[in-house]
């Protein structure tokens, strides 16, 4: 099934490129085998790849991966949906109560979420996260105005994962 997901965006992107409906195209969730179907099939590579990426699933080979062939990494759940509550996927907390990224707020005078965006703002990815509440849609944007230490961003890279860290399914 991998094979025919990457095989429709070879002869899509490409058609939809030669046609001038699109001057670049993204994809979301895909992993480095699909990416890798796609350079194997000499197909037009995305310019965008969306895929999940938080403080429980981040993977930083796929981020590597992605630079490499200098497609954008773009975050979604970038605060873990903490909307869906803790019991979502076997969860003891959201990341934003766990006890380390609310000393990291105190420490910075920032909220939680402020926090995990900054962590990932400062791995150098674009951010998504997600919010119909207008004061958290303000305060998102609201992280660029201190730094996390490595000392910070590496105890964030090691918080303790639960048995479901991964929110969204593979792709098939």
């Amino acid at each position: 099934m991998r094979a025919s997901i990457s095989a429709k965006w070879a002869v899509s992107s490409r058609g939809s490129v030669r046609a001038r409906w699109a001057s670049a195209m993204g994809v979301s969730n895909f992993e480095q085998t699909h990416l890798q179907d796609i350079l194997d099939m000499k197909g037009l590579l995305p310019a965008v790849n969306q895929i999940e990426y938080h403080a429980y699933w981040h993977e930083d080979d796929l981020v590597a991966y992605c630079r490499n062939l200098s497609i954008v990494f773009n975050t979604y759940a970038p605060l873990g949906t903490p909307d869906w509550g803790p019991d979502h996927r076997g969860w003891n907390s959201t990341l934003l109560d766990l006890p380390l990224i609310r000393r990291l707020s105190q420490k910075h005078g920032k909220s939680s979420a402020q926090v995990l965006l900054r962590w990932a703002w400062h791995k150098g990815l674009v951010l998504n996260p997600r919010s119909w509440n207008a004061d958290h849609m303000a305060e998102n944007l609201n992280i660029f105005d201190f730094d996390l230490s490595d000392d910070d961003v590496k105890q964030i890279d090691n918080v303790p994962k639960p048995k479901n860290p991964k929110i969204c399914p593979y792709p098939s």
